[in-house]
């Protein structure tokens, strides 16, 4: 078992994610939230098991958990599950934004190696799902799990880390080339 992500939870601690079913003795999917004291919090994501967690990131009450070829919004104090998307391929980083970016807020842009993006993907909502043609990143409403648009293509490989500093987006993975720049705060 091990810790794949880490993401602040704003309020008592962290949530973690991995490839973990128990933390400190107690039954865990995947994800658990531990308190600045170290104790593990009674809190469950109620995903289901899907693959290891690779990603966390927290948008507002979101908790945003990529697995696999899945990004899960969870509501970050319940663990309720909200929505599901899901990616033709994995899901490796998730980056929160806090500005508008060409007309996007709320967003979050996913990275991974994948050519679309559907979702979301609930018995109320299957057939009013969306579904995007993109290549290694998307953009997603971290409110509704819509997939909004395109991020920077990528070719040769797939995306493996992204990091928001600055207002500037720097992406790093196994890939050959990157399409023109999405904009003047892409890198």
């Amino acid at each position: 078992a091990s810790v794949e992500a880490i993401c602040p939870d704003n309020v008592v601690g962290w949530f973690i994610g991995g490839t973990f079913d128990h933390v400190g003795g107690l039954p865990r999917n995947g994800v658990a939230r531990i308190a600045f004291d170290g104790t593990i919090q009674p809190y469950a994501a109620q995903i289901p098991a899907a693959g290891p967690v690779t990603a966390l990131a927290l948008r507002d009450d979101v908790l945003l958990i990529a697995s696999g070829a899945t990004l899960y919004g969870v509501d970050h104090s319940s663990g309720e599950l909200l929505w599901t998307t899901i990616a033709s391929g994995w899901i490796s980083d998730i980056v929160v934004g806090v500005n508008d970016l060409n007309g996007l807020t709320p967003w979050v842009l996913i990275g991974g190696g994948f050519s679309s993006v559907t979702g979301p993907i609930s018995e109320a909502t299957y057939n009013n799902d969306t579904t995007i043609s993109c290549s290694q990143t998307a953009f997603v409403d971290p409110l509704s799990g819509r997939p909004l648009v395109a991020g920077p293509w990528f070719w040769g490989g797939g995306v493996e880390d992204m990091e928001l500093t600055n207002d500037r987006l720097y992406i790093g993975g196994s890939f050959n080339g990157v399409s023109a720049l999405y904009n003047s705060n892409i890198i």
